[in-house]
């Protein structure tokens, strides 16, 4: 049945608990493995699946998801416990021969490992808390969907190529070593195909399962920063390394019946008795089973490949961002290649908004639309009238290209308009000239005529348009270098009786161009239409009637 939630006044479906113990028993085993991600002896996921689990009951503020290990953050915690402890520092000098196994000291490897996971875990809730309190929250609009799904592909890429040691008996680091320095041990890579198969067949069976029921609708909670902060900062006190929320975990919570975090607490308190209790049974379990755990959770992650054909279809910049993530995050690691694909991401939209869509448009008969007169046959100019549209706003990095796309869009260029004008006057001043000088000849009159009035010179228009305007309907700021741009253009077209006037400025840019001292006593607000339409009526009007000085059109007002 569904019900309405008076807060948040959104709907969702209440469904009958079902108790799956089989997907309990494997997010128990999948926390195990997620360990082995961070470096560190298993038993520290099921710390960190209990005390972080147990404070978000009382900090977090969704009640829906879950909060647990991520093989993502345990890779990234695992990449710097490995880099500040690494084997070398561990080595048995008097390990030999047959005691070669015993070369590395790994209990005090293990020890050394969780003291830098859980060092990591205490600054990593620290900085959650401090950005949660200055609202910081926003810096997720940069981490774009393209962008996230391509840098988890290539954290699975990392994960796998860190578990085929276990799987396979290969010792490596890189990529292209895998296939180097395979060394196969058979009853490990048997043992390992044995467990992937189960594990698959279980996890068939629950995504069978989960789609019997709907995804639980998001909630937006700005304090959610500040509670995941202090569910690591708290819980690296107890030896555990950092936990967000966990797909996963929270699908499962879902299709159990969980609604509020009290079911969180249930968790947690399961995973103690694990502790406690049954810890031992899992203590003979080989790593091959926890490493096949993990290769399975990665399956779904693999099958974000085919965003390629699909984003290819729709948005190349979009792929783009994709590959650039995938690639960066693979070949650079998983902290530069995020950095790398963040800055991508950013310079797109420098991009898109450098390069925008400008277009002409023209009027739909007996509508109030304006359309681009290159898309829509139904579309039609205005005799004598321009309308020039671009999709993003005007600052310094597009003003340049905004002002030759209008030039080159209307096909009225002022300076070459001003060169023609002057080129004009220069022949109408010499065929003058020539005539007065003809006339004098014949009446003979030889004398100096410099010293005569000068006569008018009309010069024809050499255009048929006489008014352009700007529709900024979507523009949303404009800066200094912007502003200077739009004014210089206005007085170009004007030197050549060319009418620029604007229409569609929201009030927020209109303030803008106040402050930015925009208008000045020739450059007035007179310049301004709130539409499309009434910037057409003022230009129609103001054509055929020269001489009146207003007419009767909205204009904006500070008031």
């Amino acid at each position: 049945r569904e019900e309405k939630d008076e807060d948040s006044q959104l709907i969702y479906r209440i469904e009958r608990p079902v108790y799956n113990e089989t997907l309990i028993q494997a997010q128990l085993l999948k926390r195990l493995a997620y360990a082995m991600l961070a470096a560190v002896p298993p038993v520290y996921g099921l710390y960190s699946s209990f005390y972080p689990v147990l404070l978000y009951t009382f900090f977090g503020t969704s009640r829906h998801i879950s909060v647990g290990t991520f093989a993502v953050i345990s890779l990234m915690i695992g990449g710097v416990a490995v880099r500040e402890a690494p084997d070398s520092m561990f080595m048995n000098i008097n390990a030999t021969g047959a005691n070669a196994s015993d070369a590395i000291n790994v209990e005090l490897r293990d020890k050394s490992r969780v003291q830098v996971a859980v060092m990591v875990t205490t600054l990593a809730g620290l900085i959650q808390i401090v950005l949660g309190l200055l609202r910081f929250g926003f810096v997720a609009i940069y981490l774009t969907e393209p962008l996230v799904r391509g840098f988890t592909t290539a954290a699975s890429m990392h994960v796998v190529i860190s578990q085929l040691k276990y799987l396979l008996g290969v010792e490596t680091q890189l990529c292209w070593n895998v296939f180097i320095s395979l060394n196969t041990e058979l009853f490990g890579a048997l043992y390992s195909c044995l467990t992937v198969l189960f594990l698959t067949c279980v996890n068939v069976v629950a995504e069978g399962l989960s789609s019997l029921f709907h995804g639980f609708p998001p909630r937006v909670h700005f304090q959610e920063l500040i509670a995941l902060g202090l569910c690591n900062f708290i819980s690296s006190f107890f030896q555990t390394f950092a936990v967000t929320c966990s797909m996963s975990r929270s699908l499962v919570q879902e299709s159990t019946g969980g609604k509020t975090q009290i079911a969180g607490l249930l968790a947690s308190l399961l995973v103690l008795v694990v502790v406690v209790a049954v810890g031992f049974v899992f203590e003979p379990l080989p790593q091959t089973a926890l490493a096949a755990i993990i290769m399975v959770n990665l399956i779904g992650m693999f099958k974000q490949f085919r965003d390629i054909p699909s984003l290819w279809r729709t948005s190349k910049i979009e792929l783009a961002i994709w590959v650039i993530a995938f690639i960066a995050s693979v070949l650079l690691g998983l902290d530069y290649g995020l950095l790398v694909a963040v800055t991508f991401a950013i310079l797109t939209v420098i991009y898109r908004t450098q390069s925008p869509k400008t277009s002409i448009l023209g009027h739909v008969a007996n509508t109030g639309l304006y359309c681009d007169v290159d898309e829509y046959e139904e579309a039609a100019e205005y005799e004598g009238i321009k309308i020039f549209h671009s999709n993003s706003s005007i600052y310094f990095a597009n003003s340049d290209l905004y002002v030759n796309s209008l030039k080159e869009k209307t096909g009225l260029n002022p300076e070459h308009l001003q060169a023609a004008r002057k080129a004009q006057k220069k022949r109408k001043e010499k065929t003058n000239s020539n005539r007065h000088v003809a006339e004098d000849q014949k009446n003979g009159q030889f004398g100096d005529r410099h010293g005569d009035s000068e006569e008018a010179v009309f010069l024809e228009p050499f255009s048929t348009v006489h008014s352009i305007i700007l529709d900024w309907t979507s523009a949303t700021f404009i800066d200094s270098v912007g502003a200077k741009a739009i004014r210089q253009v206005i007085k170009e077209y004007a030197a050549v009786d060319v009418r620029v006037v604007i229409a569609g400025c929201n009030r927020n840019l209109l303030a803008e161009l106040d402050t930015l001292k925009f208008f000045t006593k020739d450059l007035t607000t007179d310049f301004l239409f709130p539409t499309v339409h009434d910037a057409v009526l003022h230009c129609q009007h103001s054509n055929s009637h020269p001489s009146v000085a207003a007419v009767t059109v909205p204009k904006f007002s500070f008031l």
